[in-house]
């Protein structure tokens, strides 16, 4: 599994930088309120559940969900 997450994180390196900007998303949300949807998302199980049906996409949204918490951690941490 370790090997195959090195592959994944170098298959994504591999992807040139201009290829992720030139992709919209349908809708824009706050980071506050993406942080909120991990939340809930955590406590009623649909990350486990998603880790079991496509680990290599649990991988990809794990990643952003870190970054964002990484963020919003940077962003507000001292406040609370």
């Amino acid at each position: 599994m370790a090997d195959n997450m090195e592959n994944l994180r170098a298959k994504r390196l591999a992807i040139p930088f201009n290829v992720g900007k030139s992709v919209k998303t349908a809708w824009e949300v706050s980071l506050e309120t993406a942080i909120e949807m991990y939340t809930i998302w955590r406590e009623t199980g649909i990350f486990k559940m998603l880790e079991k049906l496509d680990p290599n996409l649990y991988n990809v949204i794990m990643d952003i969900v870190e970054e964002n918490e990484k963020r919003y951690q940077e962003l507000y941490g001292e406040e609370e």
